[in-house]
């Protein structure tokens, strides 16, 4: 009983964390979709911060009140996750390929090959944790 109640206050600490960079988000978001013109570097980097920050904290909160922890998930991340940021990290590569090709820029066409690299390893990373976790169901 007496764990329960640490996980569940320990998830809703986290939760009140998380609320601060959602609070951020969620106004700089609004702010944009009354004047676009106020997208800069600055508005950028603040949304990519305060989205990272906000889904570490939810997911910190989410393995407090479930209790599930990494073995349980099969690692770091959740699958679905990993599979999110591989897309978006793959869109990325793309778009530095593209951007770099059409300003004739060749490092940036090569870091995104880079980027593609990546890419790669962790869809086989999650080719091997997907039958790993099918091997260990088959054996129950």
């Amino acid at each position: 009983m007496m764990s329960l109640f640490v996980r569940w206050f320990g998830g809703s600490i986290l939760c009140f964390f998380a609320f601060i960079p959602a609070w951020i988000l969620y106004h700089a978001i609004a702010d944009v979709i009354g004047n676009p013109k106020e997208i800069d570097l600055t508005w950028v980097m603040a949304v990519i911060v305060c989205s990272s920050l906000l889904y570490f904290l939810l997911l910190l909160a989410y393995r407090a009140f479930t209790g599930r922890g990494r073995k349980q998930d099969g690692g770091l991340l959740p699958p679905l996750a990993l599979q999110i940021f591989g897309a978006l990290f793959g869109a990325l590569a793309v778009i530095a390929i593209g951007f770099g090709i059409y300003e004739d820029k060749p490092r940036m066409v090569v870091g995104g090959i880079v980027y593609m690299c990546g890419v790669s390893k962790l869809s086989r990373v999650l080719k091997a944790r997907k039958n790993r976790h099918q091997i260990g169901e088959g054996e129950l």
